[in-house]
């Protein structure tokens, strides 16, 4: 269960700081368990962002446009209409002090210093430069992604369509009765759309997986969430020069496979996969829900040649406390910090037992190494050994509560 101090130093560790402005895409539940629920992850950001920051939240209203499709008028009220963009954004919309943009399509939702000019932007033209996305660019906004596809979550990209160019999208008028202020009345927006009868497909992931290769992207676990976060300039220069090259990497075809490899692997990527495990179970099982398999168990105990199936090992927490109780190393930010199949530990070591049982690669000082004992009775954490220089106090609270049990190979 994540706390509100794991939320907030999770949030610093990818580069939010106070001051910022930064939309924030989300799936709560993608974290996994937060204690105080939703309101504890927007406390969390306005606490990081300080008095001098901007949260700023997507509360989307397509409905808008299907309404115009069935009948020919759309009806958007910036007070009562819901966002459809997740309870996060629903949460932020309706707080004292809270800013609604008067967008009957893409309306954000902001509460900070910038709150007042960002919602007082309205382009009739959804994702022009005058556009809620043109000015989060100006400002080189942060923009965050929690537990989501680029694919269902980067909006920012049909701004860079919009202003490069595409010809796969065509600007299309939505009408309808617009509320704000006390005031009704009928207005129109524009918006680009898929040419669906060439079986234009949206499909984001491409591109990024090209801002992670390239530097743009900062990413990190928190809780069960992947949470990335990047800055609007350099992300609106990156895609660009990668569309004159690959014009493709937001779109593709009907025909081809919309989910994407890269967004299965993400499904399964932070799962333990410890080789008797829950998480290697569920694994081998989402894999074989897409492709035929025949699953083979084979217990605890069976001689497989020179080698023992061992016992199924799991762990609900893992964590290295200073005496202060600051954590310096929590299983939740990543599942190879813990070494597979160590045993349980609560208890205050000093300083050089720790360093015996932090395991590194000196050659990648940046990565984390993957170690495990199913047969040593030890236990152990895995660190990038350019960290170590981080564990200077004598002596340190180590909490690993694992459990073994008989299990299947899988």
């Amino acid at each position: 269960m994540l706390t509100h101090t794991d939320l907030t130093r999770g949030f610093q560790a990818l580069g939010l700081t106070k001051g910022d402005v930064v939309l924030v895409h989300s799936s709560y539940k993608s974290f996994g368990g937060v204690e105080g629920g939703p309101q504890s992850v927007i406390a969390a950001l306005l606490d990081v962002l300080g008095d001098q920051g901007t949260l700023v939240v997507p509360t989307f209203t397509f409905a808008f446009c299907e309404d115009f499709n069935k009948t020919g008028a759309g009806h958007f009220d910036v007070e009562s209409t819901p966002s459809e963009m997740g309870i996060l954004t629903e949460m932020v919309r309706s707080m004292p002090g809270a800013r609604r943009s008067v967008n009957p399509i893409y309306s954000i939702a902001a509460v900070g210093k910038l709150a007042e000019p960002l919602a007082g932007v309205s382009d009739k033209n959804v994702f022009g430069q005058n556009s809620i996305f043109g000015k989060l660019h100006e400002l080189n906004a942060k923009m965050m992604i929690i537990g989501l596809p680029y694919n269902n979550s980067w909006t920012f990209s049909h701004y860079i369509e919009e202003m490069g160019g595409c010809d796969y999208r065509y600007p299309k008028v939505f009408s309808g009765q617009i509320t704000a202020g006390g005031k009704t009345y009928e207005d129109s927006f524009v918006m680009r759309v898929r040419d669906v009868d060439r079986g234009i497909l949206t499909n984001v992931d491409p591109m990024g997986d090209v801002l992670e290769r390239r530097g743009v992207v900062q990413s990190r676990l928190i809780g069960q969430a992947t949470v990335r976060i990047m800055n609007a300039k350099p992300a609106f220069d990156v895609a660009t020069e990668e569309r004159a090259k690959n014009p493709s990497l937001l779109f593709e075809r009907e025909g081809h496979d919309a989910r994407t490899m890269r967004s299965m692997i993400e499904d399964v990527w932070f799962a333990r996969r410890d080789i008797v495990s829950q998480g290697f179970d569920e694994s081998l099982a989402y894999i074989g829900e897409r492709i035929p398999l025949t699953i083979h168990e084979i217990p605890t105990g069976t001689k497989c040649w020179t080698w023992t199936v061992p016992e199924q090992w799991e762990v609900d927490e893992a964590y290295i406390e200073d005496l202060d109780g600051n954590r310096l190393l929590d299983l939740k930010d990543h599942p190879l910090h813990v070494v597979s199949y160590s045993l349980p530990i609560d208890r205050i070591v000093e300083r050089q037992e720790l360093l015996d049982h932090l395991h590194t690669k000196p050659t990648r000082p940046g990565a984390i190494p993957y170690v495990f004992k199913y047969y040593e009775r030890d236990w152990g954490f895995c660190i990038q050994h350019a960290r170590l220089k981080e564990f200077t106090q004598d002596r340190y609270r180590v909490v690993i509560r694992s459990r073994f049990l008989q299990g299947s190979l899988n």
